[in-house]
């Protein structure tokens, strides 16, 4: 029997309990079904999964893991039924059109909209990497997404897995808005929610995934540089250049609207501190830290440079030929923060890791500085597990960002070594002197600080010649002209991305 728009209408009635009344879809591993409860009248979503296909097991977790969840934008599950060929999952019915059908209908969706639906799914990723055992849901797309007026619901929970989980698993992701770690099954974690959640963002403004919705997305007007800049961060292939965490996501995107968004605490007026130190002696952090301490100063920021601890070689030394043209403190940082509350920002250099002590862990942020000589890559190893350990630590906190910051090394040699590394690393670009203009160490800085106080200032090239130089020597043109002048079809630090 056929309706009017000639979907199929089910006169059956399921477990005595359920009239079926119409398919709401079919995909490659489950189909969904309507049905109301006789007796109480309630429509129910019903997904029928066959015990025969190999994701079976996989996709009837979807159960263990939805009953254990309470929250507004997660569909509460029911009941689970099964007969000889079929398991049933009945859940709550979500009414609404899919994300993906107002984004076809609209075309895009405002920024501020975008913001408001993003806001509402970091608080489900939240919940779920939080959880006792983290749960990754690692198929974000805009059809798992139903909107009812400015709220949502996450639907399909059956690609999401427990942290951890070392069983054999098949490969769940949507191509296109999967992380690329997704495809070999190696590597997944929380930052791989963060990769699916840029991915929709990029959809939910060009209508588009991946590189091409990059692209266009580069040639949107109506979407701010800092939008942009969150979408293409989300969506960086190494996982350490991400968003670490994603709490760390959510803060970027309230500072976007501050005033329009509902923000739990106001840190514009709250001083932040961060702790650098070597993981070897002799590999440049006093010079990192004056270097960033002088940059923010030349911007216009508060900042001052620390030399934690009791010595006060650098204070002497600068004091005496007054040569420096930022504030510098010697002592306890936690201390002079409270002493000096007219500096926002405390860039504090502890030298070696293994002599700082426990203040170190106790500041805002913490970056270790390396270099990556074979032969000193034991002590970066050895930071790391220091690094791991003390991320269980109770006077710590699982939440702490930490860094490593690698100094004197190319791009090329930085990409591959990050891969290796289970904490988030930083390229310290070689630098002489600070710059009032400088988007390198901006950008930087503006990771470290977590984009509570360092913010980017706009920027256009449009009616400068330097501008359209700019962009034309990041013209496919512009390279293939050079590629076959020099018989070559790489060129540059992202050499790796192009193709021939």
């Amino acid at each position: 029997m056929l309706t009017k728009e000639g979907r199929e209408v089910f006169t059956e009635i399921w477990f005595q309990k359920y009239r079926i009344l119409s398919q709401l879809g079919e995909g490659g591993t489950a189909e969904v079904f309507l049905g109301e409860h006789i007796r109480l009248g309630y429509l129910r979503a019903i997904k029928r999964i066959k015990k025969e296909q190999p994701a079976y097991e996989q996709l009837m977790q979807e159960a263990d893991i939805l009953k254990g969840l309470t929250h507004p934008c997660i569909p509460v599950i029911y009941d689970v039924e099964e007969d000889a060929q079929y398991s049933y999952i009945i859940m709550e019915y979500v009414k609404g059109p899919s994300l993906k059908a107002l984004c076809l209908k609209q075309g895009h969706i405002k920024e501020t909209e975008i913001v408001i639906i993003c806001l509402q799914i970091c608080k489900v990723f939240q919940l779920l990497h939080s959880a006792e055992q983290s749960i990754l849901y690692l198929d974000l797309k805009p059809d798992n997404i139903i909107v009812q007026e400015s709220k949502i619901k996450i639907i399909d929970f059956g690609a999401a897995k427990m942290a951890g989980e070392t069983r054999q698993r098949i490969s769940m992701g949507t191509i296109g808005f999967a992380a690329p770690e997704q495809y070999t099954l190696k590597g997944v974690d929380r930052q791989s929610d963060i990769y699916g959640l840029g991915n929709l963002l990029l959809f939910m403004a060009t209508g588009a995934s991946g590189t091409a919705g990059m692209k266009l997305l580069e040639k949107e007007k109506e979407y701010t540089n800092s939008f942009k800049q969150i979408v293409f961060q989300c969506l960086k292939y190494n996982k350490s250049e991400r968003f670490e965490s994603i709490e760390q996501m959510e803060e970027r995107l309230l500072a976007l609207y501050p005033t329009r968004t509902e923000r739990k605490t106001d840190k514009s007026g709250a001083s932040i501190a961060v702790a650098f130190a070597g993981v070897q002696p002799r590999c440049g952090v006093t010079h990192i830290c004056m270097l960033f301490t002088e940059f923010l100063c030349l911007r216009g920021k508060k900042a001052v440079y620390v030399e934690a601890g009791q010595h006060r070689d650098i204070q002497l030394f600068f004091g005496e030929k007054n040569q420096t043209t930022f504030p510098i403190l010697c002592g306890e940082p936690e201390l002079l923060k409270e002493k000096y509350k007219e500096y926002s920002i405390f860039i504090c250099d502890y030298g070696v890791y293994t002599e700082a002590g426990k203040s170190m862990w106790k500041m805002d942020t913490v970056c270790f500085v390396t270099c990556v000589k074979p032969w000193e890559r034991q002590f970066w190893k050895n930071a790391e597990n220091t690094i791991l350990q003390m991320k269980f630590h109770e006077e710590v906190g699982k939440e702490k960002q930490f860094y490593f910051l690698i100094n004197l090394t190319g791009a090329r040699e930085f990409f591959s070594l990050a891969k290796e590394c289970k904490v988030s690393c930083l390229r310290m670009p070689y630098r002489e002197q600070a710059l009032k203009e400088d988007k390198e160490l901006q950008s930087l800085l503006d990771r470290v600080l977590k984009g509570n106080i360092y913010e980017e200032k706009k920027r256009t090239f449009k009616n400068s010649l330097f501008g359209w130089c700019r962009t034309w020597c990041r013209s496919d043109t512009y390279g293939y002209i050079i590629g076959r002048i020099f018989k070559r079809t790489k060129r540059g630090a992202n050499a790796v991305f192009r193709s021939k």
